[in-house]
C-alpha cells in the first residue's frame, strides 16, 4: 500500500505540473521517494559562476547569482544571472562547459536569476528546467522552445541526495536546494525572500539532519544591530556550522557573520569553488 500511494501521491504531482503549464508533456521526471536520504554520491563540488562580488581576477562580476553544482556525474546550474554573456564570459574562463548542465534550477523569477536562463537553453536545451512557479510569456516561450519544465509546488527529491524546498513565501515564490552530502546538509538559496531562517527551518524538517553550510543572499535578513545579532543566535540554535554570504548580502551582514562564525564564514565571490569530500574517500 505504501509504494502505491507514493505512487499515486508522485502522478498527482506532475498531473499538477502538467495543469500549471497548459502545454503537452515535455519533461523528463526526476521525482524519486522524499523519503529517501541517502547522501549526494561521488564527487561534489560548488563554483560561484555569478556574482556582485570578484573573488578570482580575470572574471566579472555582476548584480545576480549563479553556481554550478557537481554531484557525482550530475551538473546541475542553480539560477542563471542576470546576463547571459556574462555567464557564458564566467564559465569559459573558468573551463566549464555549460553544453554539459543536466538540470537547471531557478530559485524565483526575478531577472538577477533567470535573466540568463533562455541564452543557456539555447546551448542546452535538453536541460530539464525546474520552476517555483511560471507565467503566461515564459509558458509561451517554453511552448515554442519544447523544453522540459517541472513547476516545483512541493519538496522534491531531483537526483539522489538532492533536493529542493518546494516553493515558499508570499508574492514572489522561491526556492532552495538542498545536498544532502555526507557532513550534513548543504542549503543553497537565491535571495532567501521568503527569510532565510524559514530556508533552513524547511531543509531540517525535510531530511532531519544538521546544517552544514549555507550559501544564501541573506536578502531578507533584519539591518539593524539587535536584529542581526537575534537572527545570527538563531543560526546558531539552528546548528548551522558554516555560511556563505552571497549576491544581495548587505556588507553590514556580511561583517556581523564573519564575526559571530569566524573561520567558518565562507568568503563567496565569482570563481569561488568550494570542494567536498565524496562518500567514497571518507570511508577510506
Amino acid at each position: 500500500m505504501l509504494l502505491i500511494e507514493r505512487f499515486q501521491r508522485e502522478l498527482y504531482m506532475c498531473w499538477h505540473c502538467i495543469r500549471n503549464l497548459h502545454f503537452p508533456v515535455f519533461f523528463i521526471i526526476f521525482i524519486s521517494q522524499l523519503s529517501s536520504a541517502a547522501p549526494a554520491y561521488g564527487e561534489l563540488s560548488i563554483t560561484v559562476l555569478y556574482d556582485n562580488a570578484p573573488f578570482k581576477e580575470g572574471l566579472t562580476p555582476d548584480y545576480g547569482f549563479s553556481c554550478l553544482i557537481k554531484a557525482g556525474k550530475k551538473n546541475i546550474l542553480f539560477d542563471t544571472g542576470k546576463d547571459g554573456s556574462i555567464l557564458f564570459l564566467n564559465s569559459d574562463q573558468l573551463g566549464i562547459d555549460l553544453k554539459k548542465i543536466d538540470l537547471i534550477i531557478a530559485s524565483h523569477l526575478h531577472q538577477d536569476h533567470i535573466g540568463g536562463l533562455f541564452p543557456l537553453l539555447e546551448i542546452q536545451p535538453k536541460a530539464a528546467v525546474f520552476l517555483p512557479e511560471s507565467t503566461l510569456e515564459l509558458n509561451q516561450q517554453f511552448l515554442e522552445r519544447g523544453n522540459k519544465v517541472i513547476i516545483v509546488d512541493h519538496p522534491m527529491q531531483i537526483d539522489k541526495g538532492i533536493f529542493l524546498t518546494g516553493a515558499l513565501g508570499q508574492g514572489m515564490k522561491e526556492q532552495s536546494l538542498i545536498i544532502n552530502a555526507p557532513s550534513g546538509l548543504i542549503i543553497v538559496a537565491g535571495c532567501s525572500h521568503p527569510g532565510i531562517l524559514n530556508i533552513i527551518k524547511r531543509s531540517k524538517e525535510l531530511l532531519n539532519r544538521p546544517v552544514f553550510l549555507v550559501i544564501a543572499g541573506f536578502h531578507s535578513m533584519p539591518q539593524t544591530i539587535e536584529g542581526l545579532s537575534a537572527a545570527i543566535s538563531q543560526f546558531k540554535l539552528l546548528g548551522v556550522k558554516n555560511v556563505g554570504p552571497a549576491h544581495c548580502t548587505s556588507e553590514q551582514t556580511k561583517a556581523f557573520l564573519k564575526t559571530a562564525y569566524g573561520k567558518n564564514y565562507i568568503t563567496i565571490g565569482v570563481g569561488k569553488t568550494l570542494n567536498f569530500s565524496s562518500e567514497k574517500k571518507r570511508k577510506k
